[in-house]
């Protein structure tokens, strides 16, 4: 059962936008009255945190590099395009799908007392929230989907958390599990955002996890971010950045720890980013990338931050189902 529609919920309504890429364009959602609120969670991020269009030419990547494992988390998302194609360890796709879920339990989110919710998979921020909801759906293949929401009013800011739990028969036995957690003011461009993605694929006692965490500016661009897969055979790839995503001499810097092809830990390195690089661009690079010390000029405003954020580890991400709050990823309010 999927709905897709403009809801109005009790006293104002929601409006989820879509479209546009990033670019120095306005799409940025704008509270037009006390009464209405325009959520664009989608669109925010996509004038926030970098992305990298496919490139015309195609040559065959390493899939098991750690330059098509960046390429690939931040690969700009066209649903109309990449539907069945790029999965949710996309930052993209995730938003994306995690927007249109909004739909599902929104129209079922009712007031309740302002209540500490605390999320299913711990984030270490449990939120207090004045409108709740958990909502099943039963699909044709006899599963049933579980979304739950809850969300409070803050002046212009909206305090949001989403999870929606979907069960698989065919083509493959799998669970997924996704946790958006949050914060947007429309009005001043600022976002907060961590998602974690869990994704188990029954049969085959095989998982897959991804937790992402953003913040940033709309109207700025600036942003700071730190990103983890992992999988049944370990951690797959993490990295970290800051910098400006889309403008005129802009750049952003990434940090990866990484093995060269010789299977040598070469630590700490960094990749520098104009706003707007692409796949191309990307296949371009020296995959050892640099060393800090060898950081250019352009990149010095937030060289610093970056060398100092940590990377998430494997601990940091879920490995079973279980760790959702045992299994139960119904909110409790």
């Amino acid at each position: 059962m999927k709905i897709r529609a403009l809801l109005s919920l009790l006293s104002f309504a929601v409006i989820l936008a879509f479209g546009g890429c990033s670019d120095d364009s306005t799409t940025d959602p704008i509270v037009t009255s006390p009464e209405t609120l325009d959520i664009a969670i989608f669109e925010a991020s996509k004038d926030i945190a970098p992305s990298f269009a496919d490139s015309e030419t195609k040559a065959a990547w390493d899939l098991n590099g750690h330059m098509f494992g960046l390429y690939h988390k931040l690969r700009a998302y066209d649903d109309a395009i990449h539907q069945g194609v790029i999965g949710m360890d996309n930052f993209f796709k995730s938003l994306h799908t995690m927007e249109e879920d909004l739909f599902e339990a929104m129209q079922y989110a009712e007031a309740i007392d302002p209540t500490v919710i605390e999320e299913p998979y711990e984030f270490g921020n449990s939120d207090t929230y004045e409108f709740a909801a958990n909502v099943d759906f039963a699909e044709e293949d006899g599963t049933t989907d579980q979304y739950s929401f809850a969300y409070r009013l803050d002046g212009d800011a909206i305090h949001f958390l989403v999870i929606y739990r979907q069960e698989q028969s065919e083509p493959e036995n799998k669970v997924e599990i996704c946790q958006f957690q949050g914060i947007l003011n429309p009005e001043s461009g600022d976002l907060e955002l961590k998602i974690v993605s869990f994704v188990d694929y029954v049969d085959d006692e095989y998982y897959c996890s991804v937790l992402n965490e953003i913040s940033g500016n709309t109207e700025t661009h600036e942003f700071q971010l730190r990103m983890a897969t992992s999988g049944s055979g370990g951690l797959d790839a993490t990295i970290v950045g800051k910098g400006i995503s889309s403008g005129e001499e802009s750049y952003f810097l990434i940090k990866m720890d990484i093995v060269d092809d010789m299977g040598t830990d070469l630590g700490d390195r960094y990749f520098v980013f104009p706003s707007g690089a692409d796949e191309a661009f990307i296949r371009a690079m020296d995959t050892d990338g640099l060393a800090y010390a060898d950081l250019p000029d352009s990149v010095n405003d937030f060289a610093e931050d970056v060398q100092a954020l940590e990377f998430y580890v494997e601990e940091d991400l879920p490995t079973s189902q279980s760790e959702f709050n045992g299994g139960n990823t119904i909110l409790v309010f």
